[in-house]
């Protein structure tokens, strides 16, 4: 779902040369918070249900949250060097993602990971890395709105190696909506300024 941050963080980094105040983060998290509740406590959506539609609203709570650290860390390279930024959000992200954990009282399902997983969730740690660091030195080069898009073409890239790893199916509309998003992608990045 992350094409509707790409669509955030256009919007938000419209106006080049100025920075939205703190307070408009507030509004937007504040905005999303509340649908998230007003979602989760209607009948419709059950949080602990099977298959429940809840996870749309986690994809878009996502895509919004990555457009607002698109936005925020492209402001935050302003004087710092790539690695060194990424590098402080890591410390944070591993702070909060802990403490959550740590909340939710799962800290004792460390011990029923077996080594696969184990292997899977280590080489995902080492990529993630990795993708964050490279996003964090194009935005420090290019234009958020720009990069952005562009980064997000790991859709497709995603779509490819879940059909061809996970055996997940392409459909004709997944084949389709990826073309259009490499398309958008593609105009958005070469799009004259």
């Amino acid at each position: 779902m992350h094409q509707f941050d790409t669509a955030g963080t256009t919007v938000v980094s419209f106006r080049r040369g100025s920075f939205p105040e703190p307070r408009f983060f507030y509004r937007t998290i504040t905005i999303a918070g509340g649908k998230l509740i007003a979602t989760a406590s209607s009948q419709s959506f059950h949080l602990n249900k099977p298959h429940s539609p809840m996870w749309i609203l986690f994809a878009l709570l996502a895509a919004v949250s990555a457009a607002v650290v698109t936005v925020l860390s492209k402001a935050g390279l302003k004087d710092v060097d790539s690695s060194v930024a990424f590098a402080i959000q890591a410390v944070l992200i591993i702070l909060v993602s802990w403490g959550v954990v740590i909340v939710q009282g799962n800290t004792g399902q460390l011990k029923s990971i077996d080594g696969r997983t184990w292997t899977y969730l280590i080489i995902a740690g080492v990529v993630t890395t990795l993708s964050s660091l490279f996003t964090f030195k194009a935005l420090k080069m290019g234009d958020a709105s720009i990069v952005n898009p562009l980064e997000r073409v790991s859709l497709v890239f995603a779509i490819i190696l879940a059909a061809i790893f996970l055996k997940e199916k392409i459909t004709w509309q997944i084949a389709i909506g990826a073309a259009l998003m490499v398309a958008g992608a593609l105009v958005i990045a070469f799009a004259k300024k």
